[in-house]
């Protein structure tokens, strides 16, 4: 008979040291041996590897918003790579409570700053498999002046990467308490939500430069009904004048 082949591990197993901690060894770990990162957060030099995957996180984001702010230039060359990292990272602090607490519910073990770890580990694969999409986009972005169509590919593009460092965190967890974690599926949710909302807060990512205005409370749902119709928002604002 013929032996059938073992079962292999969500996470790449083997569950041991990581040899190369240094930055391209942690990408290429990351990309194809996640079970030794999680080693290295958990057990091995957590200090070390969070600080790496931190670095690497900052960097996709940075160079992510500096092809995004290409797209129309000027200031946005600076701006989007500011927004893009300020908003991910905000969206993961706001966020990080609630995970601690439904992972707690679930009986997971783990520390808040090992969950937070996780986290950091799923964001930056995200960030890294976006960085690999972001060359399509930028083709897309020559050959069109279209805000509309650039958002839409970056929101796919982004929520590829989005849902595959959120599966890595949450394979993780249930790798480390050795059970099934139904509530992180809830909490991806409300993840994601958080920052499209963001998204709309630091608006706009993409197109021309404009200042902040925190002030003006709007749902992203209604600023994308907006900017696909921009005629019923014209309309709005001369009706108000009238």
């Amino acid at each position: 008979m013929n032996k059938q082949p073992p079962e292999l591990h969500p996470l790449h197993a083997p569950f041991e040291a990581l040899d190369n901690t240094r930055l391209f060894g942690v990408v290429d770990a990351t990309l194809k041996r996640p079970a030794q990162m999680v080693h290295e957060l958990m057990h091995g030099k957590e200090w070390k590897s969070t600080a790496a995957l931190l670095f690497i996180l900052l960097f996709c984001l940075a160079a992510i918003g500096a092809i995004m702010g290409s797209f129309s230039g000027g200031a946005q060359l600076w701006a989007a790579p500011l927004k893009i990292a300020a908003g991910t990272l905000t969206s993961a602090l706001i966020c990080m409570p609630s995970l601690y607490i439904l992972l707690c519910l679930s009986g997971g073990g783990q520390s808040f700053p090992q969950v937070a770890r996780m986290l950091l580990l799923g964001l930056t694969l995200a960030g890294i498999l976006f960085i690999g999409f972001v060359p399509v986009a930028w083709i897309f972005s020559q050959a069109t002046e279209s805000v509309v169509f650039m958002g839409i590919l970056y929101l796919l593009v982004w929520g590829i990467g989005l849902f595959f460092g959120l599966r890595l965190m949450k394979q993780s967890l249930e790798f480390l308490n050795k059970k099934s974690l139904g509530t992180l599926g809830l909490w991806t949710a409300i993840f994601s939500l958080v920052l499209l909302q963001m998204s709309t807060t630091l608006r706009p990512i993409i197109g021309k430069h404009e200042p902040l205005q925190f002030g003006e409370k709007k749902f992203f749902l209604m600023h994308w009904g907006e900017t696909l119709n921009p005629r019923e928002q014209d309309y709005g604002t001369t009706d108000e004048h009238r």
